[in-house]
């Protein structure tokens, strides 16, 4: 029952409040194949650590566990680093991978699906002892963000 003559009590002294706002952005690249060193579009991105080998590698695949709502997408980019140069790896450009598995778009926010990624566009790496990738997410609203663990990487010779 409502009354006019009650009003609600609040205790201040153990009152909290929590709250979240997830950064993101709903613009791709607009080179979607290549990006350069110092800049992209992305608000949401992680960069690995640079992944040095022992052995060379010409060829990269990355696998990672993938939970993309509805209107968001995620982008998988690597650079590598030829061996014996002088350059630093900053300087190199990331080139996008393309996805291997068909989209997998859920609104359960719990589903993950394995997704891999691979180079193609015919980009070629050549020999590489060094690498890094980089991961961009997209999303037009920042209450619906894709979500990604597991992160595999793999060179391959």
């Amino acid at each position: 029952p409502s009354s006019t003559t009650i009003t609600p009590v609040l205790d201040t002294k153990n009152l909290s409040v929590v709250t979240v706002e997830n950064v993101v952005n709903n613009t791709g690249d607009s080179t979607p194949n290549y990006t350069s060193p110092a800049t992209d579009s992305a608000v949401a991105r992680y960069l690995t650590r640079c992944i040095k080998l022992q052995e060379f590698g010409n060829d990269v695949r990355v696998l990672l566990d993938m939970n993309r709502p509805i209107g968001t997408s995620i982008e998988i980019y690597c650079r590598t680093l030829p061996p014996s140069t002088y350059k630093e790896i900053e300087e190199e450009p990331f080139y996008r991978l393309e996805q291997v598995e068909p989209v997998v778009e859920t609104d359960n926010p719990f589903e993950f699906a394995e997704t891999s990624f691979k180079l193609g566009g015919g980009f070629s790496t050549g020999d590489f002892t060094t690498l890094q990738i980089k991961v961009l997410m997209f999303s037009a609203d920042t209450t619906v963000v894709p979500q990604i663990k597991d992160l595999r990487v793999v060179a391959m010779a």
